[in-house]
């Protein structure tokens, strides 16, 4: 499983970026990112705040694997349409 930290594009939507280090450390070391992203296999994301007061998951975020937009399905729950029949 990766684990993304998601950037703010100048158009609005959140580019996924790898992020190899711990991801329980990101919110202390860092500022610049708000959200993490978890791929949890054929084309569904979890996404995580970094701040926990902020409930704001209402995002439009880019698939890391072919950069179409992603679908809410519940919550936190994403999906890649074109990823998930691969």
């Amino acid at each position: 499983m990766n684990h993304y930290v998601l950037e703010l594009t100048e158009d609005g939507t959140f580019r996924p970026k790898i992020y190899f280090g711990n991801i329980f450390l990101i919110g202390e070391k860092s500022n610049h990112y708000r959200h993490t992203l978890k791929d949890k296999g054929r084309g569904r994301f979890e996404l995580f705040n970094v701040n926990p007061n902020n409930t704001n998951t209402n995002c439009t975020i880019r698939c890391p694997k072919c950069s179409s937009k992603l679908v809410r399905v519940t919550a936190n729950n994403y999906q890649c349409v074109i990823c998930k029949g691969k």
